[in-house]
């Protein structure tokens, strides 16, 4: 199991770090007031990478978040609020652009990861009809 260990005393930038280590084509962002379920993501709300956590953790604790392959976007977005109250998306990159994972919530951390690498590799992607049907033997 892979894990990341938040408690009040981190930056953002620590905790982006080691997420990045373990999935280096994906980011989290940290973004201010908390909504259990927020529906937009403004620039102006997210946090910099030199806040410290603890100013804005609805709950106080140190936490440790199961972050292993097999887990959803979904699944992490959701214990960050409900383990220690931040509002967090994750991002995966396409190229040199990173983009917001929303539409594919229900994908793996792992899925969204190699998904990022195949697209930010040189070279032309499979077409998605191959990579779909690659996915649909990787399940079976």
């Amino acid at each position: 199991m892979q894990e990341l260990s938040i408690s009040g005393s981190n930056t953002v930038q620590e905790v982006q770090h080691a997420f990045q280590e373990v999935y280096p084509y994906l980011k989290i962002e940290f973004y201010f007031p908390f909504q259990a379920k927020a529906t937009s993501y403004r620039k102006e709300e997210q946090l910099s990478g030199n806040t410290v956590l603890e100013r804005y953790m609805r709950y106080r604790t140190a936490a440790v978040i199961d972050i292993s392959a097999y887990r959803t976007v979904a699944e992490l977005e959701d214990d960050f609020a409900q383990l220690v109250g931040l509002r967090v998306q994750v991002f995966r990159k396409s190229g040199n652009l990173w983009i917001i994972t929303s539409l594919t919530d229900d994908w793996s951390l792992g899925k969204q990861n190699n998904e990022g690498e195949s697209f930010s590799k040189p070279g032309i992607p499979k077409p998605l009809e191959e990579r779909v049907e690659d996915a649909r033997f990787d399940n079976e």
